[in-house]
């Protein structure tokens, strides 16, 4: 299905937070229940509602992550917590979401410094460039009719054209993201083909899973156990897929870095630093450097595309300017050259 229900998104501002506060009272020794008890009086609204939610069924035997997960949390946050209980460092992974959330609030934030002038600006002109085309260019034409002039043949076919459809890519773009960021999956093969975007997507995948598997193997967990836990729980389902195949894979005997390339969705780096991480049997530190170099990339890549964004904004009002010159500039010059 296309539409599907919409679910209340967690605030990462707030996630972030809460995160930080409880690995802070966990790390001083305070058991879970107590330390969550102890944020609950700084929350409110909906957001003090789930964390009532989570502690109840904390309370009658749930595990951390089924009751996060029960209440819609983000799936990162519910792949670290299941990281942490079985490794039992509840407070280094709710220390590693804080950090995850406090970068995609910065990078939010940046991006829309950046963007919101030249996207007001191009709002503004599509919208001048429609009411011109439907206002101004039908008494240019009765001018030329008037006249007894041939209309220009460029202006002939504008006219063909109704402006309005210069809005329907701002409205289908926000949509279609809308409706696909948490069903990305279903166009991964797609995705991973695409000469530049196939680098995000793997850079993605590499960055999640090195520093999940990277947790769980430096804290003693088998590669084979991995493989259940994201089979049963994981809340992404290529990760639940990778781990079937990979599961089925070191089965029958084939090495980690093998399985990794033939899956085709992650980084040539991260595959060398599992193969050493095999040879010298630090594969969980081994992933966790992998995560940490992928993504810093993510990091440079989204500095890269930000750098040139705003130009290309301008080029584009640029545009809309030029085709507005050529549209009733052009036709009024070639109308006083007649009457002259």
């Amino acid at each position: 299905m296309l539409f599907y229900k919409v679910k209340m998104r967690w605030s990462e501002k707030k996630t972030a937070t809460f995160c930080f506060q409880l690995s802070y009272l966990l790390d001083s020794g305070l058991p879970l229940l107590e330390s969550i008890n102890l944020l609950l009086s700084e929350c409110a609204g909906k957001e003090k509602k789930r964390w009532v939610q989570v502690k109840k069924r904390l309370e009658g035997g749930t595990s951390f992550s089924n009751a996060l997960e029960s209440e819609k949390a983000d799936a990162y946050l519910v792949t670290l917590i299941q990281a942490g209980e079985y490794n039992g460092q509840y407070a280094q992974c709710l220390s590693f979401a804080a950090t995850y959330y406090e970068n995609r609030i910065q990078w939010k934030q940046k991006v829309f410094q950046l963007v919101s002038y030249p996207l007001f600006l191009l709002l503004v002109s599509l919208v001048a460039l429609i009411f011109l085309m439907k206002l101004l260019l039908p008494q240019i034409l009765d001018m030329y009719t008037t006249m007894d002039l041939p209309v220009p043949s460029y202006t002939q076919w504008f006219v063909q054209f109704d402006p309005l459809w210069l809005g329907v890519p701002f409205l289908l773009v926000p949509l279609c993201i809308y409706l696909l960021k948490d069903r990305l999956y279903y166009i991964e093969p797609v995705l991973l083909k695409l000469p530049f975007i196939s680098r995000f997507v793997r850079l993605h995948y590499s960055y999640h899973f090195s520093q999940q598997w990277g947790m769980l193997l430096d804290s003693g967990v088998s590669i084979l156990q991995i493989c259940l836990l994201f089979i049963r729980s994981s809340p992404w389902p290529p990760f639940q897929e990778r781990a079937i195949f990979l599961h089925d894979g070191l089965q029958q005997g084939n090495p980690l870095s093998v399985l990794l390339e033939k899956s085709n969705c992650f980084t040539a780096e991260m595959i060398r630093f599992v193969r050493l991480g095999e040879e010298g049997g630090q594969l969980g530190k081994c992933l966790l450097s992998a995560s940490q170099l992928a993504d810093m990339e993510l990091k440079k890549r989204m500095e890269i595309i930000l750098r040139w964004l705003e130009p290309g904004l301008l080029l584009l009002i640029g545009g809309m300017v030029f085709f507005a010159i050529i549209l009733f500039f052009l036709p009024m010059l070639n109308l006083l050259d007649s009457i002259n």
